[in-house]
């Protein structure tokens, strides 16, 4: 809600001025000024951008007493941030994820401990951390979209979506492979799909982590 009369005399008193200095400095008499703050009249538009020319300021901060775009790009810039991080410890989770099964592939019998603490601690931790990728890549989804132009939109929907099918299969088949683990002693998938599962897993965490980074630019770009 607009509270104009409200805003310009707190605007005022923060630079320590009489409303006849504000006027002198607007090129307005002083009773224009007066009738702004007690709402007898109100600035028109033209004026209320030469209002915040003069005082140096966004039209966002007359209107709603601080600068909305510079909130909204904070807040989104912070959410990015989030999710950069968390898409970058996704990412290193898969990259070690895939090095440990390289070195399992070399090494079976050296490391069978590892193997077990593998299965029963790392998997089920990285399936959480694909279920939370997941979220938020459905909560994000369209944001993305939105942030491509008009001609690379259907392109990066279909890419998404085909995207987010992968990922969905990708938890199920460490889900099932470590509970089936926990209970017989084996995997149910042959190790040739984990090795997939894993090696996807990693690419999709550079995907996602390029991506976001894209939004970001764009982003930026764009305020």
């Amino acid at each position: 809600m607009y509270d104009i009369s409200k805003n310009l005399k707190k605007l005022r008193q923060q630079r320590n001025w009489t409303q006849q200095q504000m006027a002198d400095v607007l090129f307005v008499t002083r009773q224009a000024v007066s009738n702004w703050e007690t709402g007898k009249n109100m600035p028109d538009l033209a004026t209320l951008q030469i209002i915040a020319e003069k005082l140096d300021i966004s039209t966002d901060e007359i209107l709603y007493g601080k600068n909305q775009t510079y909130e909204k790009v904070k807040k989104d810039t912070n959410k990015i941030k989030k999710l950069l991080l968390f898409i970058g410890a996704v990412y290193i989770s898969s990259v070690l994820m895939v090095l440990f099964t390289i070195i399992y592939d070399l090494n079976p019998d050296v490391i069978v401990t590892g193997l077990t603490h593998y299965m029963l601690i790392v998997r089920p931790v990285l399936a959480f951390a694909m279920g939370i990728f997941i979220y938020q890549n459905l909560k994000y989804n369209g944001r993305i979209k939105k942030s491509f132009p008009e001609k690379h939109k259907n392109s990066v929907h279909i890419f998404t979506n085909i995207t987010l099918l992968v990922q969905i299969a990708m938890a199920l088949a460490i889900t099932a492979d470590t509970v089936w683990f926990y209970f017989n002693g084996r995997d149910f998938l042959p190790d040739a799909v984990m090795d997939w599962c894993v090696f996807m897993m990693s690419g999709l965490g550079i995907y996602a982590f390029i991506l976001f980074v894209a939004v970001g630019i764009l982003h930026e770009a764009t305020v």
